[in-house]
């Protein structure tokens, strides 16, 4: 279901001429390589943590990607 959303805002945004189709791929790229990059960052800090520091780094990362979603509604 996220990826028929995903593709089909890729599409419109094409469509509309507010993207170039080399602009969607290049961040479809990103997304590929970013997600499993930023997997294996998390499960690193997660495994080095103590088991009574998860939940501060729990609040933590909660708080920066809020912090990171605003910013991004922001641009």
């Amino acid at each position: 279901m996220i990826v028929l959303l995903a593709g089909g805002v890729c599409f419109s945004r094409i469509v509309l001429g507010a993207h170039y189709l080399s602009d969607v791929l290049a961040g479809i790229g990103m997304a590929l390589i970013g997600l499993p990059l930023s997997m294996l960052f998390a499960n690193m800090i997660l495994r080095k943590a103590k088991e009574e520091m998860l939940p501060t780094l729990s609040l933590v990362w909660g708080a920066l990607l809020i912090f990171l979603t605003i910013v991004f509604l922001i641009l």
